[in-house]
């Protein structure tokens, strides 16, 4: 037995086999003729192929660029909301409402400015409000489709 260091089969002839090639007689045969109605309709395909891909990715690209139009309008019309809120705040405030109503010469209001009014319990009103059952609001509804 003999160990992978003292291998000496690497080093042995061996023997080789001998492929033989037989020659056909009457020579080689041309290789068939391409159809050109075929290589045109592949040629028509693959364009055809490649015309839908190049038009798809052109819509891609557009609906892209209008997506960050929308998105830059969106951010722009946000700040605008916000410098308005801030405006609106500023008007609206306490002491800028009071004096908006004194240049237009209200005061403030006066204990003597108020009247209580009383009224009688007889001259009042009560409405009455009475469920309907079920059935009844199901009729006023196929009556409301039917205009009747």
């Amino acid at each position: 037995m003999s160990s992978p260091a003292y291998d000496f089969s690497r080093f042995e002839k061996r023997e080789t086999e001998q492929v033989t090639i037989k020659k056909i007689q009457g020579g080689a045969k041309a290789a068939p003729k391409a159809r050109p109605v075929g290589a045109v309709l592949a040629a028509v395909l693959v364009v055809g192929i490649l015309s839908a891909f190049i038009y798809t990715r052109v819509q891609l690209t557009e609906a892209n660029d209008a997506l960050l139009a929308a998105n830059e309008s969106l951010t722009a019309l946000h700040s605008l909301n916000r410098e308005l809120e801030i405006d609106l705040a500023g008007q609206m405030s306490i002491q800028n409402v009071e004096e908006a109503a004194k240049a237009l010469g209200m005061d403030t209001m006066e204990n003597y400015q108020i009247q209580y009014i009383e009224i009688p319990v007889e001259e009042t009103a009560q409405i009455s409000y009475v469920e309907k059952g079920w059935l009844e609001s199901i009729w006023e509804t196929v009556c409301g489709w039917f205009g009747g």
